[in-house]
């Protein structure tokens, strides 16, 4: 059981489609071909959903590379320019800055989004278009979020339900991250991202796998992060001193970062105590870029890209690894 699992965020999910890239290169196999699940939150249920949409003929509409180019032609679009004013409009810019002053002012008519999702459905609309999610060419699990009944959902392509779901309309769900863009209704539900429960799905994924028959010594995990900001120590006084806005913030990307730090304890014991087949577990620290998830100048793009390179570098020898793994006696 060989399972591809994506964390979220945002513009960040250039990381993990650049590692993709290099394990079709090397594998010279398309990543629904290689996996038997393929699981993602936000960002990385985006890619998920590519990666495994069919095209007309049956066989993998898009290559890793096509992920990775999206990302870099398409992140201005989804992440205009805006700040709070029309100093520097761009394409939905002037509806993204009413939004964001809107948010700040009176959100019970503009809603407490900052990014219109214009741009992003427009995207997902040339990428997807109206593919079912029971479509896809390998089981897929995306994870979301609904605020009404505060529980979270799994959209399962092997699900009857879920699988009539069109794939725009659950690439929506599991990005719909709150306060960058409004939650997805849908018959009195509200999807937001599955972020504030998985960021990093590989237990989602690894349980779900349990869960249909599998066992864990049959299970090849690869686990891929988008990155995390660097280190800052903080002194006692400094954490107890913070701002109410600063203290929240921080810690929302704390709970991120540490929930999917504990996975990877987790599964590396698993691993190490023989009770899986493999774990691979991609992650890297923020170094020289913008380590927000809506960055998506051209420079930050490019800093992304390079980040993803020299991580692959330094781990060529897994890549190899991986790539023999995944392979192995497929024809």
């Amino acid at each position: 059981m060989r399972i591809l699992a994506i964390d979220g965020g945002g513009i960040r999910g250039v990381i993990p489609a650049r590692v993709l890239v290099e394990l079709e290169r090397e594998s010279g196999r398309r990543i629904s071909e290689l996996f038997d699940l393929l699981a993602g939150t936000s960002t990385g249920g985006i890619i998920a959903l590519g990666l495994a949409k069919p095209d007309q003929s049956g066989a993998p509409q898009f290559s890793a590379t096509d992920l990775l180019s999206l990302y870099t032609s398409e992140g201005p679009t989804i992440f205009p320019k805006t700040s709070l004013g029309f100093l520097r409009p761009s394409l939905f810019g002037r509806a993204n800055a009413h939004r964001a002053i809107g948010a700040v002012l009176n959100p019970r008519i503009y809603g407490n989004a900052r990014y219109h999702p214009e741009g992003l459905e427009k995207t997902l609309y040339r990428f997807v278009g109206d593919a079912l999610l029971g479509s896809a060419l390998v089981p897929v699990l995306i994870t979301t979020y609904d605020a009404v009944s505060k529980r979270p959902v799994l959209l399962r392509s092997t699900d009857p339900t879920a699988g009539r779901m069109r794939m725009i309309d659950v690439a929506r769900a599991t990005s719909a991250a709150p306060t960058y863009f409004p939650p997805v209704s849908s018959e009195g539900l509200a999807f937001i991202d599955g972020g504030v429960y998985a960021n990093n799905p590989s237990s989602v994924a690894f349980f779900d796998a349990l869960s249909t028959g599998h066992g864990s010594e049959t299970v090849t995990l690869v686990s891929l992060g988008t990155g995390r900001p660097p280190k800052r120590s903080l002194t006692y006084e400094e954490i107890e001193t913070q701002n109410w806005a600063s203290l929240g913030t921080g810690f929302v990307s704390t709970m991120f970062d540490a929930g999917s730090e504990i996975q990877d304890v987790a599964f590396s014991h698993l691993q190490q105590s023989g009770r899986l087949n493999g774990y691979w577990r991609f992650q890297t620290i923020l170094e020289g870029c913008n380590a927000a998830m809506d960055d998506a100048s051209t420079g930050n793009l490019q800093a992304l890209v390079r980040i993803a390179e020299s991580m692959l570098a330094s781990r060529v020898a897994e890549i190899d690894e991986i790539v023999n793994r995944l392979t192995a006696g497929r024809a």
